[in-house]
């Protein structure tokens, strides 16, 4: 099914900035660069001016699995 809205609102934008930070499940501190789409996170945001920026991003996955499906992911690809 395919879902539509009736909302004339434009779409909001979030921002990262420098300070945002990425953890884990438990609070344990993330690399950004280990984020992936398909994963389940909570963003918390701040309003600054007309912008929100997104403060902090919680992975709902524990740290030590983020790291094993990283390292999984790494070793087997290939570089050309």
């Amino acid at each position: 099914g395919e879902f539509k809205t009736t909302s004339r609102t434009p779409p909001v934008k979030y921002y990262y900035t420098p300070k945002t930070t990425v953890g884990d499940s438990i609070c344990a501190v993330v690399d950004m660069s280990l984020l992936r789409p398909e994963w389940p996170v909570r963003y918390t945001y701040v309003k600054e001016g007309d912008r929100m920026v997104v403060s902090k991003i919680t992975v709902e996955k524990p740290l030590a699995e983020i790291k094993k499906v990283t390292e999984t992911t790494t070793t087997t690809t290939t570089h050309k």
